[in-house]
């Protein structure tokens, strides 16, 4: 992956410059006959010129007593491979080492642009479980490889006159076991792989989100917001006995044209004709019962079994139908009849309740606040494992509570809907629509089928972590044997911790492809 422009800056540039440098006086104490003390102070000045920030970097995090990090490890290394006067070696250690630290932070800084163009803004101070797990390693794995290069430099002083070979043996273990591949890979990856959700259409709001979202064996759809397309249809027209099937839906087409709902736009398609605006001479909207319209010198009351039982047109309307999405009508006072209105489902379900199947989610769960008979017909044809019906918000809370108690820990659960307190609920909460705080990613596109695909991307950033730092493990464990055997010249070290690191950089951008 190129570099764009717009990335490099003045600072940059100079770093090239004082890399140049560097790179100009290792080869001269090289290739030159110049004295050992001339050597040593050229190529000091060479590792300060090259790595001047990673001496500022270390300085700065003692003081916040902060001692083991790779950047102290390093600059141990850099300072052993001095003592062990292994000069251009030392340079050539430096100048690597920030350059992968360049490419690295230009690679972090490519993959938050690119995440945040498609407009997804992730919060990379969350670190995932790997990573959380990673620096926890770090804690106990910095201190052990440096106390060991320590003492292997420092307790032959004791008992040979000539040190120079155990100060070089106390470099390589240092150069090869810096875990710069670890501390860069890393979060790259993570990174890189938040951006192919995100362009996917799924915005992820953290590398934390990742661990879970790659672990997930459940995946829970509200069927309010997920489940059902904001696309309404009329399925019956039910008269009451003298009343034909065409009139009633005229008149409650007329009464819906003030209504301003999907519900209403479906009666007035389902009509087909067009409606005179002189035929209404009134409308009132009745929030949380429906419409009372004045359409040919009519009185025509229009909206739920609430409004009819306000009229004490109850009974008559119940015997009917009882269903929430039917409209009732009644005229001048005397019920009319009723309209069975469905919210039609999302094109995108069945497809990705079948991918989540595939990928090996065991459970797809639907959450309905509907009957069980409309719950039920829609659940079989799309081929959930389970779902429940008629459901309250606080009921749907307790089903979720339940589905996390049964999952495994090494296992996570998904909601994908727009109740704050579920999306808060979930290990992964996924918003449809629209970005709320409680959750952890948002669906911004209308196709169900991309959670299955960011849970593949998500195991699939998971394995390219895990394969970089198998690989780098290994590369380094051979190296290492190599180099303190003699076999290896002892720039390989060198090579082993910058040259891997960069590797496993430019790996992780596997995770965005």
């Amino acid at each position: 992956m190129n570099i764009p422009d717009s990335l490099l800056t003045n600072k940059d540039f100079t770093l090239f410059a004082r890399l140049a440098i560097a790179a100009v006086i290792a080869v001269i104490c090289a290739a030159a006959n110049v004295s050992e003390n001339v050597m040593a102070i050229l190529c000091i000045a060479a590792v300060f010129i090259a790595a001047a920030e990673l001496v500022v970097t270390v300085l700065k995090n003692i003081l916040r007593l902060k001692f083991f990090t790779e950047h102290f490890i390093m600059l141990i290394a850099l300072i052993i491979t001095l003592a062990a006067g292994r000069y251009p070696e030392a340079v050539l250690a430096a100048m690597l080492f920030r350059i992968s630290e360049f490419l690295c932070s230009k690679f972090r800084i490519h993959a938050t642009e690119m995440a945040k163009s498609i407009g997804c803004h992730p919060d990379t101070e969350k670190k995932s479980r790997m990573d959380s797990f990673a620096d926890k390693a770090l804690h106990i794995y910095i201190p052990a490889v440096t106390i060991i290069a320590l003492l292997v430099a420092i307790i032959p002083m004791l008992f040979v006159e000539n040190t120079a070979p155990w100060l070089s043996r106390a470099a390589i273990i240092l150069m090869v076991g810096c875990p710069c591949a670890l501390t860069f890979s890393m979060p790259l990856c993570s990174l890189f792989a938040i951006y192919k959700m995100s362009r996917n259409g799924l915005s992820l709001g953290s590398a934390a989100a990742i661990d879970m979202l790659a672990a997930a064996n459940t995946v829970v759809f509200d069927k309010s917001d997920s489940i059902s397309a904001n696309t309404y249809v009329v399925s019956e027209v039910l008269p009451a006995r003298g009343l034909s099937s065409n009139n009633l839906l005229m008149l409650a087409a007329y009464a819906a044209t003030s209504a301003g709902h999907p519900a209403a736009d479906a009666i007035t398609a389902a009509y087909g004709e067009k409606l005179d605006p002189l035929y209404i001479t009134g409308s009132e909207q009745l929030k949380g019962f429906g419409i009372l319209a004045h359409v040919k010198g009519l009185v025509v009351s229009a909206g739920n079994l609430a409004m009819m039982e306000k009229l004490e047109l109850g009974p008559a309307a119940s015997m009917l139908s009882t269903e929430p999405n039917a409209v009732h009508i009644a005229i001048n006072g005397s019920y009319a009849g009723c309209i069975l209105i469905n919210r039609l489902t999302n094109e995108s379900a069945k497809n990705a309740i079948e991918a989540l199947r595939e990928i090996g989610v065991d459970r797809t769960i639907l959450l309905s606040s509907e009957t069980a008979k409309s719950t039920t017909r829609v659940a079989n044809a799309l081929g959930f494992t389970e779902y429940f019906s008629e459901c309250s918000e606080a009921e749907k809370a307790s089903h979720l509570e339940k589905m996390l108690a049964e999952t495994f820990p090494e296992q996570s659960l998904c909601y994908v809907g727009s109740s704050p307190a579920l999306l808060k609920l979930a290990d992964v909460g996924i918003a449809v629509g629209k970005d709320l705080d409680e959750s952890d990613a948002v669906l911004t596109v209308d196709n169900l089928s991309v959670i299955a695909e960011s849970i593949t991307a998500a195991k699939h950033g998971r394995s390219i972590i895990v394969q970089g730092l198998v690989f780098a493990i290994a590369l380094k464990l051979i190296i290492l044997i190599l180099t303190l055997i003699g076999i290896a010249p002892f720039w390989l070290a060198v090579l082993a911790d910058s040259g891997v690191a960069a590797l496993a950089a430019v790996n992780s951008i596997r995770a965005g492809k």
